[in-house]
């Protein structure tokens, strides 16, 4: 049971999921439409930056970041019971995302302040996992440790992304990679355990059987399989190895898929939208694996 109390303040601020949710949608579309510009050619100026790794960055650390932010403080009252984190501490999150992003802006012009745009991301992922490890700690909540755990390496992939952006390490591979790897394995994990609970409850209100199966050996397996393939991926290892690990990966995310049983919940789309997410997961792996094989290419 989550804890209650009078909050006066702005209702935007009022959870995590408000603010961040809101300006992740936001930062999606703005970095998007500026992206596609450049590719387009429909802008003048030119970019002091690679707009391609500028676009993995912005997508994976910064819409990412903000979508796991609200995702985190909305779910960890409800793993602890304790009230949500609203109101100035909430602002105080939020604001040096701000800065992160609009420094982000800034560097495809010719006003870039990467040194700004770094402290602003770092100093966000450092308050975020502060206070998601506070919070469960403080409830005892040790059995989603692991997940703060999953922020923190989120927040370390940051790091050393933003460290190859600044040329004070170099990277054997785009920085962004990193973030999508953390991103991938944390919907495989929460996404296993949230997907089936969410339709197992539905389907028992409506009386419907057999029910999804929950986290087994074969999602273990399944997660496993996924490490492997995107490190396989990371490394750039041979062809063949991360097609076939990538086309493994995918069929796994299918059949764990059908075994929680989405189609059977056409009448509850807020539950049928948790599937329909998921399925990109087995999509993206195997554009993984084609791309891999060299299916696509331009001749």
């Amino acid at each position: 049971m989550v804890a209650t109390a009078s909050y006066q303040g702005p209702a935007i601020l009022a959870g995590g999921y408000r603010i961040f949710f809101f300006l992740a949608a936001l930062w999606a579309f703005v970095s998007l439409t500026l992206w596609v510009s450049y590719l387009a050619g429909l802008t003048a100026q030119e970019a002091n930056v690679d707009v391609l790794l500028w676009h993995g960055h912005a997508l994976i650390y910064g819409y990412s970041g903000a979508v796991v932010a609200g995702f985190a403080l909305t779910a960890i009252p409800n793993w602890t019971g304790r009230l949500p984190v609203r109101g100035w501490l909430l602002f105080a999150l939020v604001l040096p995302w701000l800065v992160a992003r609009f420094a982000e802006l800034l560097s495809l012009y010719d006003a870039a302040i990467p040194e700004l745009r770094v402290a602003g991301e770092m100093l966000f992922f450092l308050l975020f996992v502060g206070i998601a490890a506070r919070e469960v700690i403080a409830g005892k909540n040790w059995r989603n440790i692991k997940i703060v755990v999953f922020f923190a390496a989120f927040m370390v992939m940051a790091l050393l992304s933003n460290l190859d952006r600044l040329e004070v390490i170099t990277l054997p591979f785009s920085g962004w990679m990193l973030g999508l790897a953390v991103i991938l394995t944390l919907i495989s994990v929460i996404g296993g355990r949230i997907i089936p609970a969410f339709t197992g409850n539905w389907m028992r209100q409506q009386r419907l059987e057999p029910l999804p199966v929950m986290f087994n050996k074969f999602d273990a397996l399944t997660i496993l399989v996924t490490i492997g393939a995107l490190v396989s991926f990371i490394g750039a290892w041979s062809v063949v190895v991360t097609g076939v690990s990538a086309t493994i990966a995918g069929v796994l995310h299918l059949v764990r898929l059908a075994r929680w049983r989405g189609w059977k919940t056409g009448k509850s789309p807020i539950v049928t939208v948790l599937h329909v997410s998921y399925l990109w997961v087995p999509i993206g792996f195997g554009l993984l694996a084609l791309a891999s094989f060299g299916v696509g290419e331009a001749d």
